[in-house]
């Protein structure tokens, strides 16, 4: 469907983006204030994980779970066309049992105090602005 904005994404096609995107987005708010913080990001069951350092993690992950969202953007080479992605959910932070199966995967360790967060996706909302290849 062709909106104000670009066209809009399927389902599939906002998976699509999020299995190919390695770097993301996690927003979240900080005294009533939006901010949006760059994270390398996997998905593991149905979860968006990443890692964040003790002090960023006490701010997007309160009372261990809370509404957040996520965004990736995919670019062509030229920059002509993009598909943007937003996925809106509960955030929260992984068992200890869940951090052993994602550990190896790329994730930023910080110094060895690493926070390991996820978003469980209720809402996939994409766009397609350009002419995709």
């Amino acid at each position: 469907m062709l909106t104000k904005t670009g066209v809009e994404l399927s389902e599939a096609e906002c998976w699509e983006v999020l299995r190919t995107a390695r770097v993301g987005r996690v927003l979240y708010t900080r005294n009533a204030m939006p901010l949006a913080h760059p994270v390398p990001f996997l998905l593991h069951r149905g979860l968006i994980v990443f890692s964040l350092d003790p002090a960023t993690a006490a701010g997007v992950v309160r009372y261990g779970r809370t509404v957040g969202a996520f965004q990736v953007d995919d670019l062509t080479g030229s920059g002509a066309a993009a598909r943007s992605v937003t996925v809106h959910g509960e955030l929260g932070l992984l068992e200890p049992g869940q951090i052993a199966a994602v550990e190896g995967h790329g994730l930023p360790a910080h110094e060895g105090e690493a926070v390991h967060a996820y978003l469980l996706p209720e809402v996939l909302i994409g766009r397609r602005i350009g002419d995709w290849p």
